[in-house]
């Protein structure tokens, strides 16, 4: 049974301001520093690479790119690097994808040898940045990956710039989902590992972080200020930057048209969700997802053949679209799912039905490509990837006494939903209302990024934490 909101908070508050710092510690300064190159500034010398250094208006100072030989006949291949990080993250790929392709491996301003002391170290100014230095740089049919931060930068140079990239590649790429959802997830997987919590625990950790995060003023604006930086962060390039990337919102970038994509992932991926992946497969309009059962947050260093292979392939490949693993199957009827019962609720995934019900799956439970004219959630755990729901004249979806995620898709009601003692978070969904976007039985908060609303003709971003009510 989930704990109501109020009776939550009042239980529970003054045990919840000590966990902060905990919070925070994982937050800014663990994940960052679980990235931190252990090769030294001369690991290119290995493959026979050589330096060019560009210059940056946006930095004011030099980007050094690590470039192999010329390959006349194939497109040029830039990889950009994440938090804490540098063009050594791609030290294990580079021998294979050399042979095939010039390369173009940046440090980032503030790393390695690209130095930058003084900045915001936004990812949309790095996206700048190399808009400004790749048109003199690389090949016009030029390929852009990107790792964690660096696929965040990746996406938005290539939407932004389609001119510089002919195709994307996307690495566990980080920064789309709202900071205080990922600080629940930091937080929760955290904690799942190191204290081995089962999983119907979960969603209680996942509410002390929420009313934390509703309790205690957000400092992101202040610590990204010229005094935040340079006295608080002591102008640290791997805090920032993390904090940064966390910061900035996509929902509109997202949306542009985007070139040929390519995603890879981890399925263990602790720092960022695999539902992020198949967020990034939806709007990106890309089935072309490779996921590593056994990977983390850097495949690349894991599985360097197979993800070089994979790259290859896709490179050479003529299309983006790689068939779907399974069709869309169309039941012409209503579906009520009671795990008490031992229903399987598999049934659900790539598959069409009238009117969805769920009860009693406690169990967290992941159903993809799911179409319905609506959609009741009870006392359940639940993932939606790709979740499409048309119930114009009433809620797209309820949700009571549930833990439920959606992430892509498209939802369509005369208001969104309605919860009750549930928590329920959405990302990267295109949302048609013409009502109010959420009803709840008490004052309560959702976590929701990259989403876009189109009510009653007017179209805006849905991105941080909302307050939804009566």
């Amino acid at each position: 049974m989930f704990i109501s909101k109020q009776s939550f908070k009042q239980k529970t508050l003054k045990s919840v301001l000590p966990l902060l710092a905990v919070i925070t510690f994982i937050v800014l300064f663990m994940l960052p520093l679980l990235s931190k190159p252990t090769y030294g500034n001369d690991w290119y010398k290995d493959f026979n690479m050589t330096k060019v250094e560009r210059f940056s208006k946006s930095f004011k100072s030099n980007i050094t790119f690590y470039t192999s030989s010329p390959k006349p006949n194939a497109p040029s291949l830039t990889l950009i690097h994440g938090v804490g990080g540098s063009g050594a993250d791609f030290k294990d790929i580079v021998a294979t994808l050399s042979l095939h392709y010039q390369l173009f491996i940046p440090d980032l301003p503030g790393y390695g040898l690209s130095q930058s002391k003084q900045n915001t170290f936004l990812p949309s100014k790095y996206a700048q940045a190399f808009a400004e230095v790749l048109p003199g740089l690389v090949k016009k049919d030029n390929i852009i990956i990107g790792h964690s931060m660096g696929g965040n930068i990746s996406t938005q140079l290539a939407l932004n710039h389609p001119e510089l990239a002919q195709k994307l590649i996307l690495i566990d790429a980080a920064g789309f989902i709202n900071k205080f959802s990922y600080s629940q997830y930091i937080a929760t997987n955290y904690a799942t590992e190191k204290v081995a919590l089962i999983e119907k625990e979960v969603p209680l950790l996942k509410g002390l972080i929420k009313t934390v995060n509703e309790y205690i003023p957000d400092p992101t604006k202040v610590l990204l200020g010229d005094a935040g930086r340079k006295y608080i962060l002591s102008n640290n390039s791997t805090i920032i930057s993390a904090l940064a990337v966390l910061d900035e919102d996509l929902t509109s970038v997202i949306r542009k048209p985007a070139p040929p994509t390519h995603i890879i992932w981890g399925a263990k991926d602790n720092a960022m969700p695999v539902q992020v992946a198949g967020l990034l497969s939806t709007l990106l309009k890309t089935d072309s997802v490779l996921i590593f059962d056994e990977g983390g947050h850097s495949p690349q260093k894991q599985f360097p053949h197979q993800v070089a292979m994979s790259i290859k392939q896709f490179i050479e490949s003529e299309t983006n679209v790689a068939p779907r693993t399974a069709p869309l199957v169309k039941h012409n009827k209503d579906i009520h799912l009671n795990c008490k019962n031992k229903a399987n609720v598999n049934v659900l995934s790539h598959a069409q039905y009238k009117n969805v019900t769920i009860e009693n799956c406690k169990t967290k439970t992941d159903i993809h490509s799911l179409v319905a004219s609506s959609l009741t959630i009870k006392n359940s755990q639940v993932r939606f990837t790709n979740l499409n729901i048309n119930n114009p004249d009433a809620f797209a979806f309820i949700a009571l006494e549930s833990d439920v995620a959606i992430w892509g898709g498209q939802l369509k009601g005369v208001s969104l939903g309605y919860i009750e003692q549930s928590n329920v978070e959405i990302h990267g969904t295109n949302i048609y209302t013409s009502n109010a976007l959420v009803v709840s039985n008490e004052p309560d908060t959702m976590n929701v990024s990259i989403n876009q609303v189109i009510q009653n003709g007017r179209r805006f971003n849905w991105h941080g934490m909302i307050e939804v009510g009566f």
